[in-house]
């Protein structure tokens, strides 16, 4: 599921390979080192729907690929959900998912722009 995304992310023509352009892209911005570039792939990484938003089983269901601690990743979601100031029955765009982690300390680790 979260492979499949990640593999998702980067088959930019969806023809269910990796070309050489698409491949020097996957590396180009996993070498980035600026916390925009981070934070808008896990924002890509995130969003398993396709919908260009984030939503709260989105979240939970990442935190259960991340996290083996034996903390319930429905919690950790809540938790994050509660970090970015919204009701876990929205759903967060880009912009906000950037600002939420840029403003917080511990969300800018969680999601890698730290």
């Amino acid at each position: 599921y979260y492979f499949s995304n990640v593999f998702a992310v980067f088959d930019t023509n969806h023809d269910g390979t990796i070309d050489f352009s698409e491949f020097v892209l996957a590396e180009a911005i996993g070498n980035k080192k600026d916390p925009d570039s981070a934070l808008e792939l896990s924002f890509a990484l995130l969003d398993t729907s396709g919908d260009a938003l984030v939503s709260y089983d989105e979240i939970a269901d990442f935190m259960e690929k991340e996290e083996a601690a034996a903390i319930d990743p429905k919690e950790i979601a809540t938790g994050i959900y509660a970090m970015f100031g919204v009701d876990k029955a929205q759903k967060l765009n880009k912009q906000q998912f950037i600002a939420g982690c840029k403003k917080n300390a511990l969300l800018a680790e969680v999601f890698g722009s730290s």
